[in-house]
């Protein structure tokens, strides 16, 4: 799994926070699900690039209707997330699902192929 930079870990250049992860790799599929609770589909992002599968979330910009918190501990916060995804994803049949709050993103392996080669000898020379 490729790590995360130090400023996307710590909120520097627009990412305010890194979502719960789970990542599963199966034999037939690798799984990735993050708790992303309050994002919409319309806020999730995904692309593939170089092997690497690359999550967003952004968050519409916020009106300010001069309300004045006493308190405020609910916000949502932009975010990327990337995985490295291993020798043969099929990254053409990609699904991802938002559910309750959890994004569950599988991916297909193709299956491991054995591939068995015919040793020969030479020919003797006349």
């Amino acid at each position: 799994m490729i790590a995360m930079r130090f400023e996307e870990w710590y909120g520097v250049n627009g990412v305010g926070f890194v979502p719960l992860t789970n990542i599963v790799r199966k034999d037939n599929a690798f799984e990735v699900d993050l708790a992303v609770p309050g994002y919409t589909e319309y806020q999730l992002h995904l692309a593939i690039e170089n092997g690497v599968l690359q999550i967003q979330g952004t968050v519409p910009e916020e009106k300010d209707n001069n309300q004045q918190y006493i308190r405020r501990e609910i916000r949502q916060r932009p975010f990327r997330y990337q995985v490295e995804l291993p020798d043969g994803a099929e990254t053409d049949a990609i699904e991802a699902h938002l559910d309750l709050g959890v994004l569950r993103i599988r991916i297909p392996l193709q299956p491991k192929r054995r591939i068995t080669v015919a040793v020969k000898t030479p020919e003797p020379v006349a």
